[in-house]
Parts: structure tokens; sequence; C-alpha cells
């Protein structure tokens, strides 16, 4: 792999990413899974790990939660075959019983869900803002082979 293939690759997927952000809707959702080998691993924590298509969509089915969202990344560098960059989104957290209405409940309770439950959201929904780092790292085709990221969530109304 050559270092202009990561970067182009790097920048794709975190403006896949970021757009899927912004539209939260199942065809987002599908484009984010779609970057991915059909074994991919994607860490949406440092001790979460969802592996393979089905994993990844339902973990990523979490932006059906919200709306109005606006984000932003800054690619901080390339190594091998791995893209670094740090990011930021802002967006709405939907009431809950509205969001709760659009998914099945097992998506819900599933433990790709997990650190999204840590979050105390109000009924009327929220204003959210996360920031975080992540890597992607890629195979000899552009997929997306590991995903990790670390991020944080501040509650802004």
């Amino acid at each position: 792999m050559i270092e202009d293939d990561i970067y182009r690759w790097t920048e794709n997927y975190m403006n896949v990413w970021m757009r899927a952000w912004e539209e939260a809707n199942e065809a987002a959702v599908e484009r984010v899974v779609a970057l991915f080998t059909p074994d991919g691993v994607y860490h949406a924590t440092p001790f979460s790990e969802v592996i393979g298509h089905e994993g990844i969509r339902v973990y990523e089915s979490m932006i059906l939660t919200q709306h109005n969202g606006k984000g932003s990344f800054e690619l901080l560098g390339v190594a091998d075959k791995y893209g670094v960059y740090r990011w930021f989104i802002e967006y709405d957290v939907l009431p809950k019983n509205v969001w709760a209405s659009k998914l099945p409940q097992t998506i819900i309770d599933s433990p790709e869900w997990e650190s999204y439950r840590t979050i105390d959201f109000s009924p009327s929904g929220n204003r959210i803002a996360q920031a975080g780092i992540s890597t992607v790292e890629f195979n000899d085709q552009g997929l997306v082979t590991h995903y990790r990221q670390s991020w944080h969530t501040k509650i802004l109304r």
C-alpha cells in the first residue's frame, strides 16, 4: 500500500461516517457498513468490539436516535496501513419514546449499545457533543479491517 492510498481511503471513510451522522437514516448506516470487510472489527470504545457487518450495522444504527447532526474531522496522519484522525460531532438526541419506536428492542438491549446506555439522556431529548480520536486500518483493496475509536460525550442541553 502506498501512503496516498491510505490518505484517500481515510478521507473517504471519514466523509462517509460524518455524512451518516448528518443524514441519520438507514441508508447512511448501510454506506458505513459497506466500507468494511465482511469480518471487519469495530471498536466503539476501547472495551467494546463488534465483528462483521451485522454487528457494525447494529452499532451504527445508533445514528437513528438523532437528528441535526454536524461534524468535522482532522486527519492527523497515516502510517503503514493506518489512518489516524480526531473528530467532533454535535447532534440532537430525539426523545427516547421517538427513537425507541424506530428500533427493535433487541438492538437497544444489545451489547454493542452498552456505551450509549451510559449517557443520562433526558426523556424530552438532548443536544450532545462528542469528540474522539480514531484509527482506521485498511486492507489492500481499501476496505476497513479494524476501526478503533475513543470518545467522550458531553450533554449540552
